[in-house]
């Protein structure tokens, strides 16, 4: 008798408490998520418009054109 009260008072708790951390876990991590979408909106706001470069590549002034490739045409 006892071995049944037990397992009835478990089936009748486990699903709802279960229920329960399953949607405050959710609830947590949605939250956590949108916390996060809204950090990288505000940081894309603030650079939005703005270009910085560190260096420039250096110039090469000695260019005196480029190969010449010789081709045949091809007639279809």
């Amino acid at each position: 008798m006892k071995f049944i009260f037990t397992l009835i008072l478990i089936f009748v708790l486990v699903p709802p408490l279960l229920r329960l951390v399953i949607r405050l876990f959710l609830s947590n991590q949605v939250s956590k998520a949108q916390r996060q979408v809204h950090e990288q909106q505000r940081a894309a706001q603030r650079h939005e418009g703005r270009i910085n470069v560190d260096r420039t590549p250096p110039r090469k002034d000695d260019f005196k054109g480029g190969d010449y490739v010789d081709y045949e045409e091809v007639k279809d």
